[in-house]
C-alpha cells in the first residue's frame, strides 16, 4: 500500500511529456514563425521550446511526413529540425517540392518580424546550412526560372547568381520582355550585341521604381549606356526634390562603373547643379562619399573626390 502515492504522483509526471502530435497540433496554433532568440532581451519564446521539443522527439520519417502538413509553420520547423539534426536529405528535391508554396509565415527573428512565403523560408534555412553546393543552387534556381516559380527565390537566384550558357537563352528571353531581375543576369554574361536589351530596361518610365537596371548597368560596364544613363539625369532631379539622395545610389553607382571623363562629368554637373536646397546638397554629397569609398583609385575620379571633398592632405 506505501507504493501508492508513489504511483499516483508518477501518472501527472509522465502526462507532462506531450507527444509528437501534440507537439505539432501545439505549434500549428502558433502566430509566429520563431527563431532561437526573440525581442529586445533575445528570449526564448515558447513556440521556440515546443519546435525544440518536436526536434528532439520525432524521427526522421516523422519530419520528412511533416514537410506536408497544412500548417504553414509546422512545414518550416520540420526543415528546420531536419537540417539541424544534420539529416541526409536531397536537399534540392525538398526545395523543388516547394518551390510553389507561397503559404505565408509570420517570421520573428530577433527584434525583426517578416511576413515570407513557405518556401522562401525553407530555402533561407537550407542556404544559411549550407546544405547544397553551388551547383546544386545553379540547378535549382535553373528550375525556378523555368516554372516561373512565385517564390522570391527565383528573383534572388537572377539578381545574384552566375549563370552558365545553358541559361543564357532563357535568361535573354526574360530580359527582352521586361522582367528587371533578369536584366541582372543578362548583364553578367557581358555580351556586346545584349547591351540594347539593358539600354531599353534603362529608358523605363518610372526608372527610380526598382534598381535592376542601374545594377545590371554597373555590372556591364559598357559605354553605350552611358547616354541611357545621363538621360535620367531629369528623373534623378526630380527624385532628389522629392526624396533622400540615397535612393540615387544605384543611378550613380553605375555611372561611376563607366570609369571615364564623360561619365565624371555627368556626376559632376549633377553634384553641383540639382541640389535645390542647402540641405539637399549636403545630403547629396555624404551619398556622394560613401560612392567615392566604393571606388577604385583610379585617377579619372580625382576630381570627384576633390568635389565631394574627399581630397585631404596627407598627415605623417
Amino acid at each position: 500500500m506505501r507504493a501508492l502515492p508513489f504511483l499516483l504522483l508518477a501518472v501527472p509526471l509522465l502526462a507532462q511529456t506531450p507527444t509528437v502530435a501534440e507537439l505539432v497540433d501545439s505549434l500549428a496554433a502558433a502566430r509566429t514563425l520563431d527563431g532561437p532568440a526573440i525581442g529586445d532581451d533575445g528570449s526564448r519564446s515558447d513556440t521556440w521550446k515546443t519546435y525544440e521539443r518536436l526536434r528532439g522527439a520525432a524521427t526522421e520519417v516523422e519530419l520528412h511526413a511533416l514537410l506536408e502538413h497544412s500548417s504553414p509553420i509546422v512545414r518550416c520547423y520540420a526543415l528546420r529540425a531536419l537540417l539541424e539534426n544534420e539529416t541526409k536529405a536531397d536537399w534540392p528535391a525538398v526545395l523543388r517540392a516547394h518551390s510553389r508554396d507561397t503559404a505565408e509565415v509570420m517570421q520573428f527573428e530577433g527584434c525583426g518580424k517578416m511576413r515570407l512565403a513557405v518556401g522562401d523560408v525553407m530555402v533561407d534555412f537550407v542556404r544559411d546550412h549550407k546544405a547544397m553546393t553551388d551547383a546544386q543552387w545553379l540547378e535549382l534556381a535553373a528550375v525556378l526560372i523555368r516554372d516561373k516559380s512565385p517564390l522570391y527565390a527565383r528573383e534572388w537566384s537572377l539578381r545574384n547568381l552566375t549563370f552558365g550558357d545553358d541559361m543564357l537563352h532563357e535568361i535573354r528571353t526574360l530580359a527582352k520582355a521586361g522582367e528587371p531581375s533578369a536584366a541582372i543576369a543578362l548583364a553578367r554574361y557581358r555580351i556586346d550585341k545584349d547591351v540594347p536589351i539593358l539600354i531599353e530596361h534603362l529608358r523605363r518610365p518610372e526608372p527610380f521604381d526598382q534598381n535592376c537596371s542601374f545594377l545590371a548597368a554597373e555590372i556591364s560596364g559598357s559605354q553605350e549606356l552611358l547616354p541611357a544613363l545621363r538621360a535620367i539625369v531629369p528623373a534623378a532631379t526630380h527624385r532628389l526634390a522629392n526624396d533622400n539622395a540615397y535612393r540615387l545610389r544605384f543611378w550613380l553607382q553605375a555611372l561611376a562603373a563607366q570609369k571615364s571623363e564623360a561619365a565624371v562629368a555627368t556626376l559632376l554637373t549633377f553634384l553641383r547643379e540639382a541640389p535645390t536646397t542647402d540641405y539637399k546638397r549636403t545630403d547629396l554629397q555624404k551619398t556622394y562619399r560613401e560612392l567615392i569609398d566604393a571606388l577604385p583609385a583610379d585617377p579619372v575620379f580625382a576630381p570627384l573626390r576633390t568635389a565631394a571633398g574627399k581630397d585631404r592632405p596627407n598627415r605623417r
